[in-house]
């Protein structure tokens, strides 16, 4: 009913509304309220504004919203005092509000840059939010001085808008603190001006992945893979032949992320690096980039004298749907290296179909180690492969009869 007649307008309309808002509780109240408040209906925002400094919980939430979007004087003014003596998730609710239905105004500007300096952490945090969702020239100064405050609280909030925020104002403060602010706080500048495209980001980057800071560098590598283009190419390279191993698996696994020959040069060569984790995470980034030149590395490394780094290469090339990493992948199944053979057959669940022949011959092989065979067998179950009669009886021999129920093909063809 209350719905039909807020469709309606007039004197005698409003004069309804009002009786329903005098006498009725509940829902009914709050549904006619709302039209009279935003159309300024000063009887309706008397007693909404009553409602905020009296109400329920629930009461204050919904007349806040009103209030705010109300063209009555007294509905602003009451917002204003509320938000200039609440603490906490009151004040935050309003000064959200008031920021919503006026984002210009330089008084809501103000509390909200009073709240971001209150020194109490939520409030600072929901101001950072709404200045930066507002935005305008006060609310990027507000949140540029936030950013060189000594009080490491206030700077975090700013940090955490910073970057979308945008403007010259908080990209001079984002290099301000990524130079000289405190350690805990500089990777996460240096991380938002990388975000914003500030030519000066890329530069203290890569300053830092010849820098005595290996986490420092590491945790930029994953900022660097999401700006992307030659910028970030070039710095990610620096980081491929940076002293720290940390730095340069780090680099490795953001290359994975780019395209281009740049960065699949630097992953080929870090294929070959000294350290095992570096390796490792070359591998897997080569297997991501899946390009004819990234499969080609990791089939060479295949071939290796040294085990660890074939056992690496087909476990990168088991993620990839390519007939030479399928080929690998065989020739491992078949060879005499039982270890090989293990770390071929966990790696082979993405090969194509061609390796089931060799994970059937590994099954029947004579000699053949029982755990390989086995674990061969389960790959094959898993798989759902079609068997010759006597890879079948070895399989049902192995592992007892098929419940229908696999790993990663859950159950057998029919």
């Amino acid at each position: 009913m209350i719905n039909a007649v807020q469709a309606l307008r007039g004197d005698d309309v409003d004069a309804v509304l009002l009786e329903v808002v005098m006498h009725a509780t509940g829902e009914a109240r709050r549904a006619a309220l709302a039209p009279l408040v935003r159309a300024g209906h000063p009887t309706a925002v008397a007693i909404a504004v009553e409602l905020l400094e009296r109400g329920g919980r629930l009461e204050r939430s919904t007349v806040i919203d009103l209030l705010a979007a109300s063209p009555a004087p007294a509905a602003h003014a009451a917002l204003v005092a509320v938000a200039e003596r609440a603490r906490g998730e009151a004040r935050s609710q309003v000064l959200d509000a008031l920021a919503n239905a006026h984002p210009g105004d330089p008084q809501v500007v103000a509390l909200l840059t009073d709240a971001l300096f209150s020194g109490r952490a939520t409030e600072a945090r929901a101001a950072a939010w709404t200045l930066g969702r507002i935005g305008g020239t006060d609310a990027r100064q507000a949140l540029a001085a936030a950013l060189a405050d000594d009080d490491r609280g206030v700077a975090m909030a700013a940090l955490q808008v910073a970057a979308q925020t945008g403007g010259a104002e908080v990209r001079a403060g984002l290099r301000a603190l990524a130079t000289t602010g405190a350690p805990e706080l500089r990777a996460q500048a240096l991380q938002g001006l990388l975000a914003t495209g500030d030519a000066a980001g890329l530069e203290l980057a890569e300053r830092a992945m010849t820098g005595d800071d290996p986490d420092l560098a590491a945790s930029l590598t994953y900022a660097l893979a999401a700006l992307g283009g030659d910028g970030a190419t070039r710095v990610l390279t620096t980081a491929a032949r940076a002293q720290s191993p940390t730095i340069r698996a780090a680099g490795a696994r953001a290359l994975g992320q780019l395209e281009g020959d740049a960065a699949q040069a630097a992953l080929v060569s870090l294929a070959g690096d000294g350290d095992p984790d570096v390796r490792a995470s070359a591998m897997g980034a080569l297997s991501q980039l899946a390009t004819p030149g990234a499969v080609d590395a990791l089939v060479a490394a295949t071939s290796s004298g040294d085990t660890q780094v074939r056992q690496v290469a087909l476990q990168s090339l088991g993620n990839l749907e390519d007939p030479r990493a399928t080929a690998a992948l065989t020739a491992a199944l078949s060879g005499p290296d039982p270890d090989l053979a293990r770390t071929a057959v966990w790696s082979s669940w993405a090969a194509g179909a061609a390796v089931e022949d060799a994970l059937a011959r590994l099954v029947t092989r004579p000699g053949a180690p029982d755990d390989l065979r086995q674990i061969a067998a389960q790959q094959l179950r898993a798989r759902g492969a079609n068997l010759d009669d006597a890879t079948l009886a070895a399989l049902q021999a192995m592992l007892g009869p098929d419940d229908g129920y696999g790993g990663y093909g859950y159950g057998a063809a029919d």
